[in-house]
């Protein structure tokens, strides 16, 4: 549910709540279990504390985040892996991440665990991670767009309380579209 939080962060939570509540709705699942899961997970490798040997052999009855591992283990050593999807590489590196596994090569011994193909991992994150940086880049330019709006309303409202005979020469200097001008033909008479 990460990877979703982070999508949906720029929307309002109504709206956010309501685009998760249709995708998953749409999967034909139930939004709370998927919720409920997560956090299991999530505490469950919090707990592990930087344990990687909990990860990368899973053991049924070690909570839920070790009896969902085993199951994905004992799937791939049946021949039958896991469907791979990016959604799948990203969990499995959150997973790692929570746990305070430092070592590269964690991700891959998961993987081999998992039977869940590295190369896909690797080139699946390195995409995951370049979304996210133009995620972050646009926020920040939608952020220094809205505020130089904001200084520029300021300034339009600040020149209407000066008095009307400065205010158009102050707006035409700050260049300002406001205000509308006729447009001038070639002998410079207004076109009308």
């Amino acid at each position: 549910m990460a990877i979703l939080d982070q999508i949906l962060e720029g929307l309002p939570d109504s709206e956010r709540a309501g685009v998760e509540a249709g995708y998953l709705a749409a999967l034909g699942e139930d939004g709370a279990k998927y919720r409920g899961d997560a956090t299991a997970l999530e505490g469950w490798a919090k707990g592990l504390g930087g344990d990687t040997a909990a990860l990368l052999a899973p053991e049924p009855g070690s909570g839920a985040g070790g009896a969902a591992l085993a199951s994905l283990a004992a799937r791939a050593a049946a021949g039958t892996p896991p469907y791979y999807s990016k959604f799948l590489a990203v969990g499995l590196f959150r997973l790692l991440e929570l746990a305070g596994a430092k070592d590269p090569k964690a991700l891959e011994g998961l993987c081999t665990a998992t039977g869940v193909p590295s190369v896909a991992v690797t080139r699946d994150l390195n995409t995951y991670k370049a979304v996210l940086s133009k995620l972050a880049g646009a926020k920040e330019l939608m952020r220094e767009l809205l505020e130089r709006e904001r200084r520029k309303a300021a300034e339009r409202a600040a020149e209407k309380v000066a008095g009307a005979g400065g205010a158009p020469v102050a707006a035409a200097q700050a260049g300002d579209a406001g205000g509308v001008t006729e447009p001038v033909g070639r002998t410079g008479e207004a076109l009308s």
